[in-house]
């Protein structure tokens, strides 16, 4: 422990400067979000101060990490000597008090500034601690760790990122956080092996590479070909209501006329109109469906699987009565199998949202409490009135923006739109509703709604003895 005192006193003179950066940074980001969370609704400044924040924080730990290298012959504290377990001690310690505390204390104020306990949202805080310090602390201690030059320690992390957080920008709405903890953990698990045998072994660290190499190659297969089925039936079961299996209730509706197609472009995706009759839906709830399987058999022996896919949706809000159920299908397998007979069965996932939680938002004006969503301001989006909030955790909530009449008697969906690369360094999660079609009128103040998620579950339609051709109709009628 002495010796790691002793380190750790030495990098804190030689990188007191780049420590005082890193923390003037963490303060910066934390005074935007506890006194201005407007521009964090905005996204003005505070995205460039996190990314140069972790930048910085980066470079400081690689600095110091150098000082006692790993590779090479210029290993000076092994003559002392001084145990590798003092040594990364000391690294972790500077980590912890230049980095870890202030972003600590920083997101712990921007929730008192905005009337949050943070004792209410530890868990949050807790999340948002591993994940910087795998994604940013540990992974620059490892690149660190494993080059004896800063020029190949830049090189490395430059190709690494790169790889890892362009791999798939497609994010998973109110389920992306189950993705990025499975990758925030597998990170971890590879990123302290491979600290683990470069501090125990030192030398020539070709295992420690060639592991850091196979790390990257899986955290991009897993953010590319993680089953988004299995977050969705994690959801499931910690959902805090179980759905009634006579809540909507799917059934397939047989089109009286049938539409007679011919051949499909297999340059573009063929989409198959499926009506459903739904029934057993609450007036009191709110059921959305986020992803739909569709399964084809046909009589010859032909089958086709289109995964729990984004592509087939309903048209809006599931509501009793007639509907359709939109779906894309492979235009090749449509053109040898429509005037076939098959047999199709559609899975849907349904998330259920009780409410509404209210209130009056003014136009680019202070956020406002919308409980179950956050903080809540509409930005004038070139002319359009766009909701935006903020929240601690990602709430999964549905916002709901009413337009004055007559552009708009309903309200307008707003879907939790979530980054899926989240890096923790800020405490909130920005959600932003679409920009709205045509051109509505603005207005000095909108009304919101917020629904909260209670439950997830899933339906199924069996439609049998039909003809991909009977589906196919441009524009359904009801």
């Amino acid at each position: 422990m002495r010796d790691a005192l002793h380190i750790f006193r030495k990098d804190v003179r030689c990188f007191r400067e780049l420590a005082l950066a890193v923390v003037s940074l963490l303060a910066m980001n934390a005074a935007i979000e506890a006194f201005f969370p407007k521009l964090v609704a905005r996204q003005d400044i505070q995205p460039v101060l996190q990314a140069l924040a972790a930048l910085v924080a980066a470079f400081l730990i690689a600095y110091a990490v150098h000082q006692e290298r790993l590779v090479g012959d210029g290993q000076y504290w092994i003559t002392r000597p001084i145990s590798w377990r003092s040594v990364m001690l000391a690294k972790l310690l500077l980590i912890a008090v230049f980095i870890n505390v202030p972003l600590w204390i920083g997101q712990s104020i921007a929730l008192i500034a905005n009337g949050l306990s943070p004792v209410a949202y530890l868990p949050a805080l807790l999340r948002n601690q591993f994940l910087f310090t795998t994604q940013v602390s540990l992974l620059a201690t490892a690149l660190a760790a494993i080059t004896a030059r800063y020029s190949s320690f830049v090189l490395m992390s430059v190709v690494w990122l790169t790889a890892v957080t362009t791999s798939n920008w497609l994010g998973w709405p109110g389920l992306e956080w189950f993705r990025s903890d499975a990758l925030a953990l597998t990170m971890f698990a590879g990123v302290a092996a491979i600290l683990w045998l470069q501090y125990s072994r030192r030398g020539e660290p070709i295992l420690p590479r060639v592991l850091t190499v196979a790390l990257a190659g899986v955290l991009i297969l897993e953010r590319l070909f993680t089953p988004w089925h299995a977050a969705f039936a994690l959801a499931v079961r910690n959902s805090p209501r179980t759905v009634d299996s006579a809540i909507a209730r799917l059934s397939y509706r047989a089109a009286t006329t049938p539409h007679r197609a011919g051949p499909a472009d297999e340059e573009l995706p063929l989409v198959l109109y499926i009506p459903v009759d739904v029934a057993g839906v609450p007036n009191d709830v709110d059921i959305t469906d986020d992803r739909a399987r569709l399964r084809i058999a046909a009589a010859g022996g032909g089958s086709w699987d289109s995964g729990w896919s984004a592509s087939a949706r309903f048209a809006g809000r599931l509501e009793n009565g007639r509907d359709w159920l939109i779906a894309d299908t492979d235009p090749r397998f449509y053109n040898r199998w429509r005037t076939a007979t098959v047999d199709l069965r559609a899975s849907i996932a349904f998330t259920l949202r009780e409410g509404p939680s209210r209130a009056i938002v003014p136009l680019s004006g202070d956020l406002q409490t919308l409980p179950d969503a956050g903080l809540c301001t509409v930005a004038a989006d070139f002319g359009a009135p766009v909701p935006v909030c903020l929240s601690p955790v990602a709430t999964g909530a549905l916002v709901l923006l009413r337009f004055p009449a007559p552009y708009d008697a309903g309200p307008r969906r707003v879907p939790a739109l979530e980054l899926p690369f989240d890096l923790g360094a800020g405490i909130w999660h920005r959600v932003e509703g679409p920009r709205p079609f045509g051109t509505p009128p603005v207005s000095s103040q909108y009304h919101l709604e917020a629904w909260r998620p209670t439950a997830r579950f899933e339906r199924e339609v069996d439609i049998r003895g039909v003809r991909l051709t009977d589906l196919t109709a441009m524009e359904p009628r009801l």
